[in-house]
């Protein structure tokens, strides 16, 4: 389906393409001149298309060899628009140096942020808000929207996954697509993550659980 975004007057177009942040021609372009590594990125590193069938996004017209756009004309959803992009290279040594060369771009200079998310397998994560530029300017509109950048390794595949989403939603909630995305390259590439260890409890000192109990044994009846 074409993105009505397109077809309505300019004014409009502008506060629609800030409440869905900026999914655009013009990230998909940025995708598009990074494209180092292989070519050709199998269907199966990415999404699959029916995760996003209860967000009710659908795939746009720009999307490309490395990305794939997800996005709603519905202005009252919760997400807006998730880019799933992916670059493959012959090993996890290229992938990783490409990746940590490539934040800056691939953060739309966003500003990181330290709150940390658990996703399996990934490597040199990173997370990014917006950029100031954007903030400000979605402020001034009144617009209550936010950008989620996702930027991390796995093997010899690097992911970003963007999220722009309206109102209360967290970091936590947005975090699933970078959760499934992870998955999926996981599974693609026959990776299988142990779960992390359990921590260990040390008792404090006059804990009543870190003295030591008397067992007592029961002596045989004659």
């Amino acid at each position: 389906m074409k993105n009505a975004y397109r077809s309505v007057p300019v004014y409009f177009l502008l506060g629609a393409m800030f409440v869905f942040c900026f999914s655009t021609i013009a990230i998909a372009q940025k995708v598009k001149e990074n494209s180092d590594g292989l070519e050709t990125i199998p269907d199966n590193l990415f999404i699959p298309d029916a995760y996003f069938t209860k967000y009710k996004l659908e795939l746009q017209e720009r999307s490309n060899a490395h990305i794939k756009d997800w996005s709603t004309i519905d202005r009252t959803a919760k997400i807006g628009v998730v880019d799933d992009d992916r670059w493959e290279f012959k090993d996890a040594e290229e992938a990783l140096a490409w990746h940590k060369k490539n934040l800056t771009v691939n953060s739309e200079s966003g500003a990181e942020i330290k709150d940390r998310v658990y996703i399996p397998g990934a490597q040199d994560l990173h997370i990014y808000r917006e950029s100031k530029s954007i903030t400000d300017l979605n402020k001034s509109m009144g617009i209550d929207s936010k950008e989620y950048y996702f930027l991390f390794a796995i093997d010899k595949v690097v992911l970003k996954v963007f999220v722009s989403v309206n109102g209360n939603v967290s970091l936590d909630d947005a975090s699933v697509f970078a959760k499934e995305a992870a998955r999926n390259v996981r599974n693609a590439l026959g990776i299988v993550i142990a779960p992390p260890p359990k921590p260990v409890v040390v008792p404090k000192p006059g804990d009543a659980s870190a003295k030591p109990k008397r067992v007592i044994q029961a002596m045989p009846k004659n």
